[in-house]
C-alpha cells in the first residue's frame, strides 16, 4: 500500500508545519459531543455511511451509498449528565422537606459541594441536503459545563460555554477505476473521496475560577451594560477531506477503511466581545485555531445480499466499527483516542447500539420511521487529559423530522 503510506506521511508533514506556523496561538476548544447516532457506538464511524451523521464522521460518507439522501427539516437534541440529575434530586429533597432545619442525613453534602453540571443542545437549527454525494447544511449545537472548585470559605465555579452556528457545503464521489488501477494488487473494490467546507460561529463564555459570590454580579453586568462583561464572539472557515476504501464481500460482509484531516486549513477565531444586546463592548487582541486531527477508522457491515434470510427481519445488517481520533495528538492518553461500537436493527425500524469511548461504555436505541427519528443514548465523556481523571456520564434524548 505504497499509496496509503505516502498519505499518511504528506499528512504528518502538513501536522508538523502547522504547529511550527501557530506554535504561539492559543488552541480553542472543540465541541467534545458527537452526534447522537454515533454516541451509541462509542464515537465511532469514520469509515460508516448510510447514517444522518456521517457529514461530522467523514466527507467522504454520502458518495459511499448511492440511494441514501435525507432533506433535514428539524432536530432538538438534549444532555444533561448524571451530577446534575442527582443534584436536582437533592433540591427536591430540600423542598419537599417539612423540617425547618434540614438535617445532613437527609441530604448528600458532599454532591452538592463537588457539583459538575454539564449541559449540551443540539439544534433546533437543523437544516438541509444529504446525500448522493452532496452536502448543504445549516446547525447548531449547544456545550455547557459548570463544576464548583472546593477552596476555603465559598468554593469557585469553573464555567464553560460554547455555542456553534455553523453552515456546511461540500461534494463527494467515488473515484473512476482507471484512476486507481494502482490499487489491484491490494484488490480494492471502490475510493470515495470528499471534501466539506464549513463557516463556524461561535459564542462563547469561559472563566476557569469565577466566586461564587461574584457570579449573580457577572451576570447582571452582562444584562445592564455595566461593565466590559460579556460574552465573546468569532467565526472562522475551515476543511474537511476525507476517503474511504472498500473491500466488498470479505466472508458475510464488506470491510470500509476511513481516513479524515479535519480542519486542514486550521480555523482561525478573531474574537470580539458582545453584551447580551449584541452591542460590541471591545475588540480582544488574541486570535485562537482548531487544530487539524488525523482519524482513522474501519467498519464491518453484513452484505445486503445476506439480507434476505428470515433472521434478518430481526437482525437487518450488522455493523462493527473501529476508530483511532486525533492519532497524532501526543499530549492525551492513548486510551482517550479509542472508539469501537455495534449497531444493528431489529423489525429495521429499531436500532440498537453498543460501544466503547475512550474506555466507558456506551448504549444507544434509535426509532426510524418515515419523517420522524427518535434517539436515545448514554455514554461518558472524559473531559481530562487521561482516563479516570474527569469522567462524566451523560443521558441524551433526540427527536427529528426528515424526508424521505
Amino acid at each position: 500500500m505504497k499509496f496509503l503510506k505516502n498519505f499518511i506521511f504528506a499528512i504528518n508533514l502538513i501536522l508538523l508545519i502547522n504547529i511550527f506556523v501557530f506554535a504561539d496561538i492559543s488552541v480553542e476548544k472543540k465541541n467534545p459531543i458527537p452526534p447522537i447516532d454515533y454516541i451509541g457506538t462509542g464515537g465511532a464511524g469514520v469509515a460508516s455511511y448510510g447514517k444522518s451523521g456521517m457529514i461530522f464522521m467523514n466527507p467522504a460518507s454520502t458518495a459511499v451509498d448511492p440511494d441514501y439522501w435525507k432533506i433535514y427539516i428539524f432536530n432538538l437534541g438534549c444532555g444533561v449528565n448524571n451530577e446534575l440529575i442527582e443534584f436536582f434530586q437533592q433540591l427536591s429533597k430540600i423542598s419537599e422537606s417539612d423540617d425547618e432545619n434540614i438535617s445532613s442525613n437527609k441530604i448528600d453534602v458532599e454532591s452538592i459541594v463537588k457539583l459538575k453540571a454539564l449541559l449540551a443542545m443540539q439544534g433546533p437549527l437543523s437544516a438541509g441536503y444529504v446525500g448522493k454525494g452532496f452536502t448543504f447544511f445549516v446547525y447548531d449545537s449547544l456545550f455547557n459545563s459548570l463544576s464548583l472548585i472546593p477552596s476555603t470559605g465559598l468554593p469557585y465555579v469553573s464555567t464553560v460555554f460554547l455555542w456553534d452556528i455553523g453552515l456546511m457545503g461540500g461534494y463527494s464521489s467515488k473515484l473512476p477505476d482507471e484512476w486507481i488501477e494502482f490499487t489491484k494488487p491490494a484488490k480494492i473494490d471502490a475510493i470515495y473521496a470528499g471534501f466539506l467546507i464549513k463557516w463556524i460561529h461561535r459564542f462563547k463564555f469561559v472563566d476557569e475560577r469565577l466566586h461564587l459570590l461574584s457570579l449573580v454580579d457577572t451576570f447582571a453586568s452582562m444584562i445592564n451594560n455595566s461593565s466590559n462583561k460579556g460574552f465573546d464572539y468569532g467565526n472562522a472557515f475551515g476543511t474537511d477531506l476525507g476517503t474511504i476504501i472498500k473491500w466488498n464481500n470479505i466472508g458475510i460482509g464488506d470491510i470500509a477503511l476511513g481516513i479524515t484531516l479535519k480542519d486542514l486549513f486550521l480555523p482561525f477565531f478573531g474574537w470580539d466581545r458582545y453584551n447580551v444586546k449584541f452591542q460590541k463592548i471591545q475588540s480582544i487582541n488574541s486570535n485562537t485555531i482548531f487544530t487539524p486531527s488525523f482519524d482513522i477508522g474501519v467498519s464491518y457491515v453484513f452484505s445486503e445480499k445476506y439480507a434476505d434470510g428470515p433472521w434478518d427481519f430481526i437482525f437487518y445488517r450488522p455493523s462493527f466499527y473501529f476508530d483511532l481520533v486525533n492519532s497524532f495528538d501526543f499530549s492525551e492518553s492513548f486510551f482517550n483516542k479509542v472508539r469501537m461500537g455495534a449497531e444493528t436493527r431489529l423489525f429495521k425500524f429499531l436500532a440498537l447500539r453498543m460501544g466503547l469511548n475512550k474506555g466507558y461504555f456506551s448504549f444507544g436505541l434509535g426509532i426510524e420511521i418515515p419523517v420522524l427519528k427518535v434517539e436515545f443514548a448514554y455514554y461518558t465523556e472524559e473531559m481530562g487529559s487521561y482516563p479516570g481523571s474527569n469522567p462524566v456520564q451523560i443521558y441524551m434524548l433526540n427527536m427529528a423530522l426528515m424526508i424521505p
